[in-house]
């Protein structure tokens, strides 16, 4: 039985915990309302420039142009960026991160206190979207250099099919394991053995007039075998490479694909003692988006200043009306970076970014050591039907308060009902 005492103790603390509940479940929604750059499907930022000596680069500034309204809405833009570097009278290698295909790598200029600086690119795996598990420095180490040893030997075998099924076995020495680049028909069987023994079925082999097989190593390292006739030729990995890149060199002229992404492929495919198909390799790899580095060294000797331009890729939004665009960069060290943000008279609101913006027309300014976005817009508040806007965001507060306020007036209500009637009773 409770106490005088303990009857309005209790109708408080309901009264609390149905405050906390309400409250609880229409924050998610208020906070929803409000993270627009939550609402980017795919999240593919620029990067700044790196270094694992993190006490190198001291400051940043980086310019994003995006003037051109025609250029914004395909999803355009220009990144300028200036790094100041510290004398340490040694040589340094820096990285420049970027994520694109083969076909969208761009053409990078560097310079050193205006003087021109050479480097080349390191490509790298397969890359769609970040979080914020992601490890960005252990994708800048796992990328493949475009120098390939040109003393590495091969072997490779050329089959003449002739029947419409024809049978492959590839098998290494124990413990002489290596990769291989093959070639097959477009309907197979194929499986591998605890020893690693490979088998393959080429069915309607005819489809093609002969196949490839390229296997690394010592020829004394592997045994192969085939159904049908083949000829065998040793020539280093490098002459492979180039004469598969010379028999498409018009084709890839055309999207502007050096050999040296093939190089750095078939590096990649070494290190991680993999096999890959030839189709794989020279055709389809050239669209696949990958994280990759543009590196450089630089003996600094005295206090320098690095400065490059690069295309970047605007994200964009079309759930809203008009469309809203996001950019957004990594910093992967420590330094502060000051950035500018130039819009243009047709698209010129920014409308949420991740730290304090200043504003001077249409161009915006903010300096952050930390990652930098900001999202812009044709409109100060666009619309969408499946993300409700900051408006929509304002008048579920309103209804949320009303509601929180009409239960806690209900509660205050009854305790003082309670307090009188104890009253009245004594």
């Amino acid at each position: 039985m409770y106490s005088k005492i303990q009857k309005p103790t209790m109708i408080c603390i309901i009264g609390i915990f149905l405050f906390l509940i309400i409250f609880g479940t229409f924050t998610p929604i208020i906070q929803t309302h409000t993270a627009q750059a939550q609402t980017f499907e795919q999240h593919i930022p620029t990067f700044g420039l790196y270094c694992k000596d993190k006490d190198v680069i001291q400051t940043g500034t980086v310019k994003y142009d995006l003037s051109d309204a025609e250029t914004v809405t395909k999803g355009k833009g220009t990144m300028q960026s200036n790094y100041q570097i510290a004398a340490n009278n040694r040589t340094i290698e820096f990285a420049i991160p970027f994520i694109s295909s083969a076909i969208n790598a761009p053409s990078f200029s560097i310079t050193a206190n205006e003087k021109n600086i050479n480097g080349s690119i390191c490509y790298g795996n397969m890359f769609f979207m970040f979080d914020d598990d992601t490890d960005f420095e252990t994708l800048i180490d796992d990328t493949y250099s475009a120098d390939i040893d040109d003393n590495l030997n091969g072997t490779l075998y050329t089959i003449t099919p002739d029947n419409e099924t024809i049978s492959i076995e590839l098998s290494f020495t124990e413990g002489k394991r290596s990769s291989f680049i093959y070639e097959t028909s477009n309907h197979l069987s194929s499986s591998t053995t605890a020893t690693g023994t490979y088998t393959w079925t080429l069915k309607n082999a005819y489809i093609k007039s002969e196949y490839k097989f390229f296997i690394l190593g010592e020829s004394s390292d592997h045994s192969f075998s085939c159904s049908s006739e083949y000829q065998t030729e040793t020539m280093t990995c490098k002459d492979f490479i180039d004469y598969q890149y010379e028999t498409l060199k018009e084709l890839y002229d055309e999207y502007g694909i050096a050999v040296d992404f093939f190089y750095s492929m078939v590096n990649r495919t070494l290190k991680n003692k993999q096999s890959i198909e030839i189709d794989d390799l020279f055709f389809n790899s050239l669209e696949t988006q990958r994280f990759n580095v543009y590196k450089f060294t630089l003996h600094i000797d005295t206090d320098a200043t690095v400065s490059y331009e690069l295309p970047i890729n605007i994200q964009r939004n079309f759930a809203f009306t008009p469309t809203i665009y996001l950019v957004e960069q990594k910093n992967l060290c420590n330094y502060p970076i000051r950035y500018t943000a130039v819009l243009n008279s047709e698209i010129p609101y920014l409308i949420e970014a991740s730290v304090k913006t200043e504003k001077n027309g249409i161009t915006y300014s903010a300096e952050t050591a930390d990652d930098y976005y900001f999202v812009f817009c044709a409109s100060e508040k666009p619309q969408s039907p499946t993300f409700p806007n900051n408006s929509n965001g304002n008048t579920t507060l309103i209804i949320c308060c009303s509601v929180i306020g009409g239960i806690a007036f209900i509660a205050l209500i009854v305790l003082i009902g309670i307090a009188i009637h104890q009253k009245v009773k004594r």
